[in-house]
């Protein structure tokens, strides 16, 4: 994991982000700010990313577990044919 952040995407859709996470950073220094920044993003607009309760029907988030050992790999991310999801 790049940044020691998580639930970042979910919690700007919530509405719930708390801006200090932009001030993470990676082992090398860079911070969420800087990165999004350089990818074309604008930490500072995270607000307009929030969903209006009930603007939504459904909101689905992938992750891609496995990330860093494909990564360090150089191995491509793959679709898989199931998935499991434990419940509480």
């Amino acid at each position: 994991m790049r940044f020691p952040t998580h639930l970042l995407t979910s919690s700007a859709l919530a509405g719930t982000l708390e801006p200090a996470l932009f001030d993470a950073c990676d082992g090398e220094g860079v911070s969420v700010r800087a990165a999004l920044a350089a990818a074309g993003g604008n930490a500072d607009a995270y607000r307009s990313c929030a969903c209006k309760k009930g603007g939504a029907a459904a909101y689905l988030e992938l992750h891609i577990e496995q990330g860093p050992v494909l990564y360090d790999k150089a191995t491509r991310a793959r679709p898989s044919r199931r998935s499991t999801a434990p419940f509480a």
